[in-house]
C-alpha cells in the first residue's frame, strides 16, 4: 500500500515537471517584450538609454584605467632609491 502511494506521488511529480518543461520550452519562443505590460514596455523603453550611457561610462573607465596603468607601470619598476619623497 505504501509503495503504491509513493508511486502515485512520484508520477505525480513527474507530470507536474513535464508541465513545467512544456511552459519553459512554450516561453523561449516568445519575445521577453512580449510578456510585458505596456508600464513596462514604457519604463524599459526610458531605461534604454541610459544603460547605453553608463555601458559608454564603463567602456571610458576602462580605457582610462589602461592609460593611467600603462603610464604607471615605470614608475613602478624605478629602483626604490632613485625615488624623490
Amino acid at each position: 500500500m505504501l509503495q503504491k502511494k509513493l508511486l502515485a506521488t512520484a508520477q505525480n511529480q513527474i507530470e507536474t515537471q513535464k508541465a513545467n518543461i512544456a511552459s519553459r520550452l512554450a516561453e523561449m519562443g516568445t519575445p521577453l517584450e512580449d510578456q510585458l505590460t505596456p508600464e513596462e514596455r514604457y519604463q524599459l523603453s526610458h531605461l534604454n538609454p541610459e544603460i547605453s550611457k553608463l555601458k559608454q561610462e564603463r567602456v571610458d573607465c576602462v580605457a582610462k584605467r589602461m592609460e593611467v596603468s600603462r603610464i604607471s607601470l615605470p614608475i613602478h619598476n624605478l629602483p626604490c632609491d632613485r625615488l624623490v619623497l
